[in-house]
């Protein structure tokens, strides 16, 4: 309903002052983005049944199916319609309004409540996807998220973020063998900018670690066709506003969420939006050019593992050594006790202290 109150001003918007507005956007998606750029004012409900070509009712209505899926916007007679706060779920609007506001490129969204993995649901939709742009799964649940090694990755309900992008790259597989590692380290940069301190690293390959503690990973999965990849799974979990709670098993982790370290709430549709803008973004330029020597140069300043002494498991396999960073190919390099060198390409890794 629309209270009465006069006291509050309007924000007076001319409909070709949209440089903020997209014109791929839906409806929905529209009047959030009009409402979040024009906040802490309200506006008409005929402005913004003018910009959409549709009746106030119409307007009306949108907006009611809006605040049934948990977004706050209040309504006032003779003032308009103000955005008050964003739902905490993924929502496909308020993502789409992100995405638009921090202009990202552009990609096809699909999205759940739950889902078993989006990795999964990702790759069944990519066998049918046309068109160039990234396809994007993402979820608020998993009910059996996929980690590195074949391990579950938690994903308790809310709060967090679950999103695979989906490709098809059709180049050969040494183009994109360092992939992983540098979207750990674009993400990594993201993350240091959105907080405002350089405190996220990576623990080789894919945990993304802020303060000591794992707040996400990444895991690429990808088919391949006579050398060549074929399509591309790219999964990202990000632990916002929930901490999953860990088994025993591995309370030797130290996880933590992105709000519990910085002390605040973060908007997990804005986080999303900025995910998917790196991640697309990170993607079109390894396609485009070589990102292996940006990789070896960058990867000391966030090396989680840099000179600690490790454990490798890799299958049966133990070994012992300190870490010497990355070899030219991405692998993990050591050295043991005997000055021995040794490299992994994959492995479980434990910091002995």
């Amino acid at each position: 309903g629309v209270k009465k109150e006069n006291t509050i001003k309007r924000k007076k918007i001319h409909l070709d002052n949209t440089s903020c507005i997209g014109k791929n956007l839906s409806g929905s998606a529209l009047i959030l983005s009009t409402l979040y750029n024009s906040k802490p004012l309200h506006v008409s409900g005929s402005l913004l049944s003018e910009k959409l070509g549709i009746s106030r009712v119409a307007v009306w209505s949108r907006i009611n199916k809006l605040r049934k899926s948990g977004i706050k916007i209040t309504g006032i007679r003779n003032l308009g319609y103000r955005l008050d706060a964003e739902s905490n779920e993924l929502n496909k609007n308020l993502l789409n309004m992100w995405l638009n506001n921090i202009r990202a490129p552009q990609c096809k969204l699909i999205g759940y409540d739950s889902i078993d993995s989006t990795n999964n649901e990702a790759e069944k939709l990519l066998s049918n996807h046309t068109s160039q742009k990234p396809l994007v799964v993402f979820a608020n649940e998993q009910t059996d998220g996929k980690g590195r090694l074949g391990k579950n990755w938690m994903s308790p309900a809310i709060g967090n973020i679950y999103l695979t992008v989906g490709v098809k790259p059709n180049v050969e597989i040494l183009k994109l063998r360092m992939l992983t590692l540098y979207l750990g380290l674009k993400i990594s940069d993201m993350l240091n900018a959105f907080i405002g301190e350089d405190k996220v690293n990576i623990k080789w390959p894919n945990d993304i670690i802020l303060d000591g503690k794992k707040i996400g990973g990444i895991l690429t999965e990808a088919k391949i066709d006579s050398e060549r990849i074929n399509s591309l799974l790219i999964g990202i979990g990000l632990n916002v506003n929930n901490k999953p709670t860990v088994p025993k098993a591995l309370s030797k982790i130290k996880i933590s969420s992105l709000s519990d370290e910085i002390n605040k709430n973060i908007s997990v549709n804005e986080m999303s939006a900025r995910l998917i803008s790196t991640v697309t973004n990170a993607y079109a330029s390894a396609m485009e050019s070589s990102i292996d020597s940006y990789v070896m140069a960058n990867w000391p300043n966030y090396d989680y593992l840099k000179n600690k002494n490790i454990t490798v498991l890799n299958g049966s396999k133990k070994e012992n050594g300190k870490v010497r960073g990355l070899d030219s190919k991405g692998n993990l390099r050591i050295t043991t006790k005997n000055n021995v060198e040794k490299t992994f390409s994959a492995g479980e890794i434990t910091i002995n202290f």
